[in-house]
């Protein structure tokens, strides 16, 4: 009998669609019960509270709560290397045509959002020039700005493609500012992990494996179709997708361990580049033992 792992996420990306649809999970011997998240602060407080036992989050959301409330939190896996994230605006074409303009965040102290106040700086647009409007995850922004509710976001794939066939323009590339972001993390709380190790193990192998096979390019084909199957999408779409998330990948897939730790340590100093204080010990917030036992 599989057992259960309650998953909660912001979206399907191309790796775990393929987990999912081509049964890697049962494999191992894990039932994966997936529900997708409409806010970050939904993800973490119900993860938090014992609704979920898995979280596939932003790194960013794991520092902020384990910053501000000394959380259960940790994260365990760093999936894949490198940000397919764009800042995507309605009636402007540059960043510096932002000014005094709505952004569309999930968290204004967290995720994406800070990646955007870190672009907007380097252009001399400081926080005091633009207006921060909380409107959701991803799929919530992309509705915002679409809607004309917001004036600009930050998106991924494929959240923007509402925005962009309402005739919004891409003017930022998160990968040029922030190079190496941790992507396709996955969170848990840090009390649970330890009961729980030989689960949690599998699901990771499982979906370690399924991130090597979905960036094989001779797999192409067969993850943009498990891709289109499990999200509901065209084949043309799912294409785009996983292009895309090829497109932005750095360096290898799944990253070595030691990679996985340096991208989320760049991620903690790019945070506080925008937050301030001192970086401080990435081992508040990290615990690789259980994707290097998966690695095996």
């Amino acid at each position: 009998m599989a057992d259960r792992l309650r998953v909660i996420g912001f979206g399907k990306p191309p790796a775990l669609a393929l987990a999912l649809r081509d049964g890697w999970f049962r494999r191992e011997g894990v039932d994966v019960e997936f529900t997708r998240t409409p806010s970050s602060q939904r993800q973490i407080r119900g993860l938090l509270a014992g609704e979920w036992d898995v979280a596939h989050t932003a790194v960013d959301n794991v520092f902020e709560y384990v910053d501000q409330e000394d959380a259960d939190l940790e994260l365990v896996l760093v999936g894949e290397v490198g940000s397919d994230v764009r800042l995507i605006a309605r009636d402007a074409t540059d960043v510096a045509s932002l000014r005094g303009k709505r952004l569309g965040v999930d968290s204004p102290r967290s995720g994406y959002a800070l990646m955007a106040y870190l672009i907007l700086a380097k252009h001399g647009i400081d926080r005091s020039g633009y207006e921060v409007v909380e409107c959701g995850g991803s799929t919530e922004r992309g509705k915002a700005l679409a809607a004309g509710r917001v004036d600009f976001a930050m998106l991924g794939s494929p959240y923007d493609e509402e925005a962009l066939a309402a005739g919004c323009h891409v003017v930022a590339e998160s990968a040029r500012y922030i190079p190496a972001y941790p992507a396709l993390t996955v969170a848990t709380r840090r009390t649970w992990a330890p009961a729980h190790r030989d689960v949690l193990t599998r699901y990771l192998r499982a979906l370690l494996g399924a991130i090597r096979v979905a960036a094989d390019a001779a797999k192409r084909d067969a993850t943009i179709a498990a891709l289109a199957a499990e999200v509901g999408t065209d084949v043309g779409v799912a294409a785009r997708v996983y292009e895309r998330a090829a497109k932005a990948r750095e360096g290898a897939a799944p990253p070595t361990i030691d990679e996985m730790r340096a991208s989320v340590t760049r991620a903690l100093e790019m945070r506080r580049s925008v937050t301030g204080g001192t970086p401080g010990s990435i081992d508040r917030y990290l615990d690789l033992s259980y994707a290097e036992a998966a690695a095996l």
